[in-house]
């Protein structure tokens, strides 16, 4: 879902620090440079994109152990492009049931 608090205010440079927390190579270095940098992690739209970035690598780390994480982590490959296109357009989404879990532990 397109949330527009928070990319009301994101600009150019955040929409492509957005985009790269989404590419696979870069995600965990993109993704923890803006969480360890004060300026970057102030900014609402990349902690966002940041935070979830992380998360999903996570699940699909703790996924890979068994068959079906690594067919999960082939399709998620493809799919962190598209969601590196909608960051560089300024957009947010949902991930189901892992934005929701973000939320509850008060990561997003």
């Amino acid at each position: 879902m397109f949330d527009p608090r928070l990319s009301a205010d994101a600009s150019s440079d955040d929409k492509l620090w957005a985009a790269l927390c989404w590419i696979p190579a870069f995600t965990p270095w993109v993704a923890l440079a803006i969480l360890f940098v004060d300026e970057k992690r102030a900014r609402p739209f990349l902690k966002y994109h940041a935070v979830h970035s992380l998360a999903v690598l996570a699940v699909l780390f703790l996924t890979s152990l068994i068959l079906i994480g690594i067919c999960l982590g082939a399709v998620t490959f493809f799919v962190m492009f598209y969601w590196a296109f909608l960051a560089s357009q300024g957009k947010t989404f949902e991930i189901p049931l892992l934005s929701g879990f973000l939320r509850q532990q008060k990561w997003l």
